[in-house]
């Protein structure tokens, strides 16, 4: 709903959930999740990744270089 009605911001999908008055995840607000999310950012910093490390994870190193290199 909250892509639909183009609604960029988490503050904005936490403040959606409260209008209409329903939770999209039945033991947690929005409010919550956002507030856990800020709290592993401030101790981890942001999530980052580079390209391939899905691949690199299940695959190896070897694979992952031999996909890529077809990539480009």
């Amino acid at each position: 709903m909250c892509f639909a009605l183009e609604l960029p911001l988490p503050e904005t999908y936490a403040a959606l959930e409260r209008r209409i008055g329903h939770r999209f995840k039945q033991d947690f607000t929005l409010n919550a999740i956002i507030a856990a999310a800020r709290m592993l950012d401030a101790l981890d910093g942001p999530v980052t990744w580079r390209r391939g490390d899905a691949l690199r994870r299940h695959l190896g190193p070897a694979a992952t270089d031999q996909y890529l290199a077809t990539l480009t």
